[in-house]
């Protein structure tokens, strides 16, 4: 679904992300993960093209990105980011009906889409005549999620959506996350410093660090073979992280 094929991304002197190859199947969910600076926002940035690949080529089913223009490839990949970016003077509905707006659905499909999505992310059918600033971080983080998926892409970015959340919305919005890929199965690659969180959601794991992929593999293959001293350190003690990821995935197969 998505190929990385050598993929660099250089400023000045900088390589933000260097020679970076990885394929992501479709319906996985891939989690890139590492230290602040480690390449990983602007790895997902150039599959949608909000900065451009240096070198090497990005391709979405085997087509170059960079062979599509950028505001049709940007609306038909779902992207999540940590600041939300709901637009304050719209309702919760018209934030969430921004794309199918943009590809002129008409005004009953664009509804009874809403309507879909608010119930899919456990909002209350009442919440979408609020406008963001009524709503709790959690809540605007939900309605986020809804707005990318509301032109139902077949892709889904998401860039450390979860990172302002307190601890207990954030364990909540996890376990709905996980929830909708098992029911949508979309293809999602998923930003994040925290390794604990990418354990618990992620078919597979990249690990980068200083612009390169140092190791990637399902949890369990993380955790049993760290590959260097720098993932050693980075997941920490793998008993200790093959319980918690035990006990999460228990809590979300559970619902």
């Amino acid at each position: 679904m998505i190929e990385l094929d050598h993929v660099s991304h250089r400023v000045g002197d900088r390589l933000i992300v260097d020679n970076l190859s990885l394929t992501i199947g479709r319906g996985e969910f891939c989690a890139l993960v590492g230290p602040s600076g480690s390449g990983k926002s602007t790895t997902l940035k150039m599959i949608n093209r909000l900065v451009p690949a240096t070198a090497g080529a990005v391709r979405i089913e085997g087509r170059d990105v960079a062979e599509r223009p950028a505001e049709q490839l940007r609306r038909s990949i779902g992207y999540v980011i940590q600041s939300i970016g709901l637009f304050p003077h719209w309702t919760v509905a018209d934030n969430i009906a921004t794309v199918p707006r943009l590809l002129d659905w008409p005004a009953e499909r664009r509804r009874a889409r809403v309507a879909e999505l608010l119930q899919l992310l456990r909002l209350d059918g009442n919440e979408g005549a609020k406008y963001p600033q009524q709503l709790s971080g959690g809540q605007q983080q939900r309605v986020g999620v809804a707005r990318a998926l509301a032109a139902d892409p077949d892709i889904l970015l998401m860039d450390e959506p979860f990172g302002a959340l307190d601890p207990i919305t954030r364990l909540a919005l996890q376990t709905e996350l996980a929830a909708i890929h098992r029911r949508l199965a979309k293809t999602i690659l998923f930003v994040t410093h925290d390794i604990d969180e990418a354990l618990r959601l992620a078919d597979r794991v990249a690990i980068l660090d200083r612009g390169k992929l140092v190791q990637l593999g399902s949890p369990q293959e993380i955790l049993a073979n760290p590959v260097s001293d720098f993932v050693r350190e980075f997941i920490g003690d793998p008993e200790l992280r093959r319980l918690a990821l035990n006990i999460a995935r228990a809590k979300d197969a559970n619902g």
